[in-house]
């Protein structure tokens, strides 16, 4: 079968430079001669699909002979939207069309500044342009970016209107209970008996509702994943976290009434029309 693969030429320092593994066998060296156009490394994947784990060592005609040195971890290059491909790396510096440096983050224009000195004096007749590995992989996930900003403002728009409705449903029913509480008040009831009597109207239907969002929400997540070669697995922690904070807001919010109403004088809540 025909195998679609990548390739690259690195010098030995590219796999260093990008924190990138040695899976066995070793890198390509430039102390050794033969490496220099002659030396090839493939990734796990290549190994895989390519079935050629058994000419590690030995001459492998790809476009050219060489030999296959060392065999480095599969890492994502391109988008997580894409399954891994097979990768091999030739050791070929006539080849290379980026150099790629890796810098501190505490003085960024100075490094630039510095790189690009040396860029010039090596070849001053062409134009010095850079691009961070970052914002290049941002641009891959630029359309998740606007997703995830329209998802967080409507959240927050959303759990701002909730709140609001249930400040104004705790007060309608606060002020439908005036009497009742101004009752158990009287009969001896604790404070804290009156706010939880009711808070326990309002957490019970938050309750319901984490119990009816979390299953529909993991089945949109889980679709929404499928666009993904590569995903990761949302744990029950992130549910119930999302649940914890649904009762947090709830509340908070219906908290303030609760403590108003089983605070109030029993006289005055009696005299209540």
């Amino acid at each position: 079968n025909d195998v679609q693969f990548w390739i690259d030429s690195i010098v030995p320092n590219y796999l260093v430079t990008l924190g990138i593994e040695i899976a066995y066998v070793r890198n390509i060296s430039k102390e050794n001669v033969s490496d220099l156009g002659k030396a090839f490394l493939n990734n796990e994947e290549a190994v895989r699909q390519m079935n050629i784990k058994e000419r590690l060592g030995k001459t492998f005609n790809f476009r050219r002979e060489g030999r296959i040195v060392g065999v480095i971890k599969d890492y994502i290059f391109g988008s997580f939207h894409n399954p891994m491909m097979p990768l091999i790396m030739s050791y070929d510096p006539e080849k290379l069309r980026y150099v790629h440096v890796k810098i501190g983050p505490e003085n960024i224009r100075k490094s630039i500044d510095a790189v690009e000195a040396s860029w010039k004096k090596v070849n001053p007749g062409v134009p010095f342009n850079y691009d961070f590995v970052d914002d290049e992989f941002g641009y891959l996930y630029r359309t998740e970016k606007r997703i995830q900003t329209i998802f967080i403002w409507s959240a927050v728009l959303g759990i701002f209107i909730s709140c609001l409705g249930l400040v104004g449903l705790a007060a309608y029913i606060a002020q439908q209970r005036t009497k009742e509480f101004g009752i158990r008040k009287v009969l001896g009831g604790a404070e804290s008996g009156l706010m939880f009597l009711m808070l326990k109207d309002f957490l019970k239907w938050v309750l319901l509702a984490n119990i009816i969002a979390w299953p529909i929400s993991w089945f949109i997540i889980r679709m929404y994943l499928q666009n993904y070669a590569h995903k990761t697995e949302i744990g029950w922690e992130l549910y119930l976290l999302s649940g914890l904070i649904a009762l947090i807001a709830a509340v908070i919010t219906v908290g303030y009434q609760a403590v108003k109403a089983s605070r109030s004088n029993p006289v005055t809540l009696l005299r209540y029309e």
